[in-house]
């Protein structure tokens, strides 16, 4: 749906503005992002609703995409698979409770796998490139994390694991 979707963006693009500089594949490409992002945070606003958890709801989804933009990971092949997947994570993520004694564990693994595996797969971010970008990046996701572990919250720390879950390498997939 989403790719369909950005393909009509796309045509309708060029057909309206033939003065358009970027190519085919470029817009369908970024209108697949644009897509993919609308679709997540319609889908996380619905779950949220239909959980009577909004707000822990979209806190789950801020602090997992704060910590993805530094740290990459896993990509699936489907954005349509992306956006449902993510926005139940989201929705999950408030509905799992756990003592105060595993929130400093989980904040704790989320740290090292940061620390270890950050950045990964972020091929589609420019700034990777430049030199020194990779140790940035890692400063930054542990920044993310250690931010999540002084505020204390269950809904933070399991979603920032999720996310760092998402940066363990996978068999056959490319990091």
């Amino acid at each position: 749906m989403t790719i369909t979707l950005s393909r009509k963006f796309a045509d309708f693009t060029l057909r309206w503005n033939p003065d358009e500089k970027r190519s085919y594949d470029s817009l369908v490409y970024q209108y697949a992002v644009m897509v993919n992002f609308l679709a997540i945070a319609a889908l996380t606003l619905i779950i949220g609703l239909i959980n009577g958890q909004l707000s822990a709801t979209l806190t789950a989804g801020a602090s997992f995409m704060a910590l993805r933009v530094v740290s990459g990971g896993f990509h699936f092949k489907s954005l349509d698979l992306c956006a449902v997947v993510t926005a139940t994570i989201y929705g999950v993520i408030p509905s799992v409770h756990v003592s105060a004694d595993y929130i400093i564990w989980i904040n704790a693994v989320s740290l090292v796998l940061v620390a270890l595996l950050a950045p990964t797969n972020l091929r589609n971010t420019m700034w990777t490139s430049k030199a020194g970008a990779k140790m940035v990046f890692k400063a930054a996701a542990i920044c993310v994390v250690l931010i999540g572990w002084a505020l204390g919250s269950e809904t933070v720390a399991l979603a920032l694991l999720a996310q760092a879950l998402l940066l363990i390498p996978r068999k056959g997939v490319a990091n």
